[in-house]
């Protein structure tokens, strides 16, 4: 077996590359000053964002963001992850070395799906590098950011602090089922075309002829989104080698997608039981401004009402959808995925 890590007297050689992944958004200029604070110290460094759109206090999506980015990057990157609910608390900031790379993060459980096992950590001694008059709810700036300046500028990950002896050592969600023919995973993160990823590694399917049941439906496993038509759903096995469900040219994680196949069944319920004309289901589209309502017509017998006049947005307030309804008796509305205009 082959050690990925560093021979005690072997020096610590940093790229000058640096990451940083945040849940500040990009709104404020909280990321900026964190650039700010690095590039002072080392202007020659190349600071990298990798994303700051994690959603906000998101410790286990952040985990799974950087474990999908790290390894793309040379030796001797120094990877800084700031999604930190519990800044200014007693928590503890990790310093890890692992495959020739260090991480920086808070002690929260990011970093416990992205070491392995040969990682060596340590705590930060905070006193050392926080700025004088470092802030209570700011440590991305006041004390990660030098801490990350230091390490990138050339010191030794194992100067930093002590070895940490007990830290937050967490992993993906468990697989149910492992080794049966049904397995039960759960979503770990959403991607931005709206595809529900999954940890279940491509490998796990391997040698049988799986199904996978979506919230009670059953949809193909393809190799590619063109193999289904568009608007419908699959299950693949996606760039993270892991398996996602997705919806051809559509959004697998908002209507109509996963809460479709939730409406669907009681849809369905319901019209068997009262009849099918009437006002159908609301399904929210987006966030818009406010505005008044405005009516469209659709093919007969339905009538497409959209509820807010996006085209007065002022600032967001509420959702955004449509609803069908028919005066004709008899008249059915049961459609596997709702079209959004």
């Amino acid at each position: 077996m082959t050690s990925h890590a560093r021979r005690e007297e072997d020096p610590w050689r940093p790229s000058g590359v640096v990451t940083l992944l945040t849940d500040f958004g990009h709104l404020d200029a909280y990321v900026g000053v964190m650039k700010g604070v690095i590039l002072s110290s080392r202007p020659e460094l190349c600071c990298v964002d990798l994303t700051h759109e994690i959603p906000p206090q998101d410790v286990r999506g952040a985990s799974w963001q950087l474990a999908q980015a790290w390894r793309f990057f040379p030796r001797g990157t120094v990877h800084l992850a700031v999604v930190d609910p519990g800044v200014g608390s007693s928590r503890a900031i990790l310093v890890a070395e692992d495959h020739g790379h260090v991480f920086v993060a808070p002690d929260n459980g990011l970093l416990g799906p992205v070491l392995s096992q040969e990682a060596r950590v340590h705590s930060l001694d905070v006193e050392r590098f926080a700025r004088p008059d470092r802030s209570h709810t700011f440590h991305g700036r006041d004390v990660f950011s030098p801490a990350v300046a230091a390490l990138a500028g050339g010191l030794d990950p194992r100067e930093c602090g002590a070895p940490a002896e007990s830290w937050t050592r967490s992993g993906w969600p468990e697989v149910r089922g492992a080794g049966s023919q049904e397995l039960s995973v759960e979503v770990v993160w959403v991607d931005h075309f709206g595809n529900l990823i999954t940890a279940l590694g491509g490998e796990a399917l391997e040698g049988n002829n799986w199904t996978v049941e979506f919230d009670g439906v059953e949809i193909p496993l393809a190799k590619t989104y063109s193999d289904v038509a568009p608007g419908e759903h699959l299950a693949l096995i996606g760039s993270c080698r892991t398996l996602e469900v997705s919806v051809r040219d559509g959004n697998a994680a908002a209507p109509p997608g996963a809460a479709d196949y939730i409406t669907k069944t009681i849809r369905n319920r319901l019209q068997d039981r009262f009849g099918d004309s009437g006002r159908g289901f609301v399904h929210p589209d987006q966030r818009v401004g406010f505005g008044g309502r405005r009516t469209k017509r659709a093919s007969k017998p339905w009538e497409k009402d959209r509820i807010v006049d996006t085209g007065r947005a002022g600032r967001p307030y509420g959702f955004s959808g449509i609803s069908l309804e028919s005066k004709k008796k008899g008249a059915s509305a049961r459609p596997a995925h709702t079209v959004m205009p």
